[in-house]
Parts: structure tokens; sequence; C-alpha cells
């Protein structure tokens, strides 16, 4: 192959890789999940917290979430219904709750121990 055919041939080459990109760019379609469409938004359940809740607990068909600055929330049901801020008696940051033997118990900062029947 002779000097002009390559170079005629390098060419077609790079004119044929370029259609092929454009044709292949002009039909390709979106990702389905690129673009995202809010269709319902549910209310918010949560009261404005400072933080996150650190620990939650479920007994008697409750709901007990505990966070800092001695924060206790309950609800009966946490995908439906608002919780509810509950008087801790503490400004320690409660990190962790349960419930056993039909008492709730939040633990936290300084050895605070708070219990619930």
């Amino acid at each position: 192959m002779n000097y002009r055919n390559r170079k005629t041939l390098r060419a077609r080459t790079v004119v044929m890789s370029m259609a092929f990109a454009l044709i292949t760019a002009a039909f390709a379609q979106p990702d389905p999940l690129a673009q995202w469409h809010l269709r319902h938004e549910f209310p918010r359940l949560l009261p404005p917290l400072n933080s996150p809740l650190k620990g939650i607990a479920f007994g008697n068909n409750v709901w007990v979430g505990v966070g800092s600055g001695g924060t206790i929330l309950t609800t009966p049901d946490p995908d439906s219904i608002a919780w509810t801020i509950q008087t801790s008696g503490t400004a320690k940051d409660l990190t962790d709750a349960l419930f056993a033997n039909g008492v709730f118990v939040a633990v936290g900062s300084g050895g605070t121990i708070l219990t619930l029947d």
C-alpha cells in the first residue's frame, strides 16, 4: 500500500469514527435514573432537632428516640404519626435507648440513666 492510499485510509477512518460517535450520541437514551421528579412529599414527622437521634427503642407499641441535650421523642407509628417531645429532666446527651421487662431505659453521657415504666 502506498503513502497516498494510507493517507486516504487514515482520513476515512477518522471520518467514520466521528460519524459513528455523532450517530451514537444522537440516538443514545438518557439514563432513566438520572432525572428524579418529586411526586409526593411526606409531612415532616420529626420536630426540628439540633442533631440526629442517637438511639431508638420499641416496646409496648411505642417508639422512643433519644439524642443530644436530653432529647426524648415518642411516637406510636414513626411512618405516619408525628413524634412528640417528652421532658427528660436532663440536659445531658442521651446516646442509646432500649426496652426490656416492660421498662424503657435511656443512657447517656456522665453515666446518665433514665427509666420510663
